[in-house]
């Protein structure tokens, strides 16, 4: 049986409904992103740290989207090696999952690195899996 394209809207909307929708900051911000890379990395690691909290990884992306908007857009990372205009805005719209390599190479375009830091302990006691 074979779906119809209103049948197909429907269903794709009733997975989408919970995704919040990107609003884009005040221009203010995104000045000081565009200028400020200190302050860009400090916005972005702190949405980061927040990954286990509910909606953490929707959050993370909306930083980096704001950075990316502040560079120049992503026409413009898209055009200075940071990947396709598509898979950009795929990776970093609200339920995006962008892979590792685009991360980085998003993160790099915009002049940034992916850092690991120590927690203050580990989430399990990794001795029971022994």
């Amino acid at each position: 049986m074979r779906t119809t394209r209103k049948a197909a809207r429907r269903k794709h909307r009733a997975r989408t409904a919970d995704i919040v929708r990107y609003t884009p900051p005040d221009a203010e911000l995104i000045a000081r992103l565009g200028t400020d890379r200190t302050f860009a990395s400090e916005y972005v690691c702190d949405a980061m740290r927040k990954l286990h909290e509910p909606d953490g990884f929707t959050a993370a992306l909306t930083a980096l989207r704001d950075v990316v908007n502040a560079a120049g857009g992503v026409g413009a990372i898209s055009r200075a090696g940071g990947g396709s205009r598509p898979s950009i805005y795929r990776a970093l719209s609200p339920g995006g999952n962008p892979t590792l390599k685009t991360l980085i190479a998003l993160l790099t375009t915009v002049g940034l690195r992916l850092a690991i830091e120590v927690t203050e302990a580990p989430a399990v006691d990794l001795k029971e899996f022994r």
